[in-house]
């Protein structure tokens, strides 16, 4: 995945199972028109880590859940181990930037 490109995770639950599962690779251009239709609550951060090791297990749940999978929806949410988004005029040099946020 370039920089410039996003991953984009859409769930939908129904009746506590994964109804459908989406995920695209969008240009940060098509993201930030994606932002100004629909309203995104950044969760946090992560390490590069943390995210493919969630994408893996992203994968094995989306195969296997068939039920109480939205407590094992929020499990997989907590591994990312996320730190809390900061907004600052600019960023620190291990930190990428996200246009208007």
């Amino acid at each position: 995945m370039k920089t410039s490109e996003v991953e984009l995770h859409s769930w939908v639950m129904r009746s506590g199972a994964v109804h459908s599962f989406q995920l695209q690779t969008i240009t940060a251009s098509n993201f930030e028109d994606l932002r100004h239709r629909f309203r995104f609550v950044p969760l946090g951060t992560t390490s590069a880590k943390h995210a493919i090791k969630f994408g893996r297990r992203e994968k094995k749940l989306r195969q296997r859940c068939k039920t109480n999978c939205s407590s094992k929806v929020q499990r997989l949410e907590e591994m990312l181990s996320l730190d809390k988004v900061a907004l600052r005029k600019t960023c620190l040099a291990s930190e990428m930037l996200l246009p208007s946020l």
